[in-house]
């Protein structure tokens, strides 16, 4: 399913074997809920709790995987491709938790640090 574009949508997606997250999994409630807003449904081939499982199952040709972009390998396997999805654009907010009046430790401080950054690395390169 190579497919010869630099993204992708919901309804070009819809007609594909897809490789799923686990119905647990916070990716999947929002594809299904942007998929009934569109009245699409996704004919799923399998459905997987771990990341690189889905990998293997797109490598082997089983289907096409979504997942989020903090997910995919880098670099990632030259036999695999990663289009964005851009109609929806499927976002999610996340957020960095602490004890409030408390410092951090120079540790986590520093995780906190590399986690910021990972973000506004793959932030920032999508737009």
């Amino acid at each position: 399913w190579k497919i010869d574009q630099n993204s992708i949508t919901l309804a070009e997606l819809a007609p594909l074997p897809v490789i799923l997250a686990s119905s647990s999994a916070a990716l999947r409630n929002t594809l299904n809920r942007e998929l009934a807003m569109r009245g699409l449904e996704i004919k799923h081939s399998f459905e997987v709790i771990q990341v690189q499982t889905m990998l293997a199952f797109a490598q082997a040709g089983l289907g096409v995987a979504i997942l989020p972009q903090i997910m995919i390998p880098q670099p990632l396997d030259e036999t695999l491709q990663a289009l964005p999805i851009v109609d929806p654009v499927l976002e999610r907010n996340l957020c960095l938790i602490t004890l409030k009046g408390n410092s951090l430790s120079p540790a986590a401080r520093e995780l906190t640090s590399l986690i910021v950054n990972r973000f506004r690395g793959i932030i920032g390169s999508s737009n």
